[in-house]
């Protein structure tokens, strides 16, 4: 069985809910665009929002990027400014462009992804039906899916009225 590059266990990590050690997985001298995706996405989870920031600002540049790439670094962005700043307008744009590139690069997991995430900046803005709608569309890109589920979750107790 061939050994996974380091971008790929980077990725494992993260779907695993390992930050810490995907950051550590892919080179930190490595200027590879997945490789600051995968150091981008992890540094927001561990709130280490300069590093993020960082990490996404080095790709935002970048004019050699594909179009799968695009989609996921609006995507990771909208995560970042969800929890850093309230830009939620900005977010939620880079969001719902992300999920609309996926699909048309025919990506159903990154397509889920920017869905729920715009589902949850619609939660923060209060706005129900928008996230519900956004909802439906996670759900449809990647139907069952444990992350989708968790989300689901997170934008119905933003909802609740008894907390």
């Amino acid at each position: 069985m061939a050994k996974a590059s380091p971008v790929e266990e980077g990725r494992r990590l993260l779907r695993e809910l390992n930050a810490a050690e995907a950051s550590s997985a892919v080179d930190p001298a490595g200027g590879a665009t997945d490789a600051l995706l995968v150091r981008g996405r992890a540094a927001t989870i561990l709130e280490r929002y300069d590093q993020a920031y960082q990490a996404f600002g080095a790709l935002g540049q970048r004019r050699e990027i594909t179009e799968r790439q695009l989609a996921e670094l609006r995507v990771a962005r909208a995560a970042l400014l969800r929890q850093s700043s309230s830009s939620y307008d900005e977010a939620l744009d880079l969001a719902s462009r992300g999920a609309a590139l996926a699909e048309r690069a025919g990506d159903a997991n990154l397509a889920a992804e920017g869905h729920l995430e715009a589902a949850r900046l619609f939660a923060k803005k209060r706005a129900r039906d928008l996230a519900d709608e956004r909802l439906k569309r996670a759900h449809a890109a990647k139907a069952n899916d444990p992350f989708i589920l968790a989300g689901e979750g997170d934008v119905l107790v933003a909802f609740d009225e008894r907390a």
